[in-house]
């Protein structure tokens, strides 16, 4: 039931929502706990102080976002697709950036993304929810390793076969609707999915 301005929350919105009449400075120090300047020189944008949000490249709004959510010094901080504005170049920059602003606070962090890449680079857990339910909630690498249905395993990267197994020589073999049969350690039968990720694929030559 608190004010807005007295809630301990670091918002970072998908589309910045800086204000386009403030100078950079000004945005960063709107609601602050802590100090502006420092936050600046932190997120690498103290060149910019006196600049407005319009003329800036996304990825320097982007930061500006993230120096104006920590200014308030919250318990927790949100980051709602903070990723998805950007082109893939400086994509790429300001989540190594993000990656590391993570490692260095214990503050806990709460990251909405539709994109796997960013929740596998920014995240220590992951929930994967659809139509307002939780299908999954694990470590970055157990989801990988182990996809509870074809929604997750598609959503991380993999290739998934369907096919009926049988137990053959000690090992599952599946028959594959596509026509093929590929062997896999463990025992399995009856109809069961198959996840291939391109990265574990290895092609030699005879």
């Amino acid at each position: 039931d608190l004010a807005p301005e007295q809630r301990s929350v670091g918002l970072v919105f998908q589309e910045y929502a800086l204000f386009p009449h403030m100078s950079v400075r000004a945005n960063v120090a709107y609601g602050a706990v802590r100090c502006a300047e420092d936050l600046l020189a932190r997120f690498g944008i103290a060149h910019l102080a006196d600049e407005r949000p319009d003329g800036l490249s996304g990825g320097e709004r982007q930061r500006i976002a993230l120096a104006r959510a920590h200014a308030r010094d919250p318990a927790v901080l949100l980051l709602d697709e903070p990723l998805a504005a950007l082109d893939a170049h400086t994509r790429q920059v300001v989540r190594a950036e993000i990656q590391d602003l993570l490692a260095e606070t214990t503050r806990p962090t709460l990251l909405i993304t539709h994109d796997f890449h960013d929740a596998a680079a920014l995240a220590d857990r992951v929930g994967v929810i659809v139509d307002g339910r939780l299908r999954q909630l694990d470590t970055v690498a157990a989801i990988s390793r182990r996809p509870a249905d074809s929604f997750v395993a598609t959503l991380t990267g993999a290739n998934l076969l369907t096919g009926t197994a049988r137990m053959s020589a000690g090992a599952a073999a599946v028959d594959l609707d596509l026509g093929a049969t590929i062997h896999a350690h463990g025992c399995a039968e009856g109809r069961v999915g198959v996840v291939v990720y391109p990265w574990e694929v290895t092609v030699e030559t005879s």
